[in-house]
């Protein structure tokens, strides 16, 4: 099965000309616009079309497919939230020294 390549906009205009270019087929009598009409209402149901594929072009983007997980390269890295380092102290408590009168009552 051949992979899509004609995006969702894409396939609803093919969809609306062929709809268009049939009627003008029919009521005409013209084969060139019936035969096109066909090809465009087809590629528009499948999603593929073979002009697309031999010039490579790909009218398929992320918001027609949002089911698909992009490569690794299409998405941009989230930075990591680190913890803070914790530090070992070596530090002692500090002394606390309190005043003492000389009469050897503490304040």
């Amino acid at each position: 099965m051949l992979e899509r390549n004609v995006g969702d906009i894409d396939r609803a205009l093919r969809l609306i000309l062929g709809i268009a270019l049939m009627i003008i087929g029919v009521i005409g009598q013209q084969l060139l616009f019936f035969v096109i009409s066909f090809l465009l209402i087809i590629s528009s149901v499948t999603g593929v079309c073979v002009m697309y594929r031999i010039f490579r072009i790909n009218t398929k983007t992320q918001i027609d497919h949002p089911y698909i997980i992009p490569d690794k390269s299409e998405v941009p890295e989230i930075p990591q939230q680190t913890p803070p380092e914790e530090t070992e102290t070596n530090e002692e408590e500090p002394i606390v020294r309190r005043r003492v009168k000389r009469n050897g009552k503490k304040k």
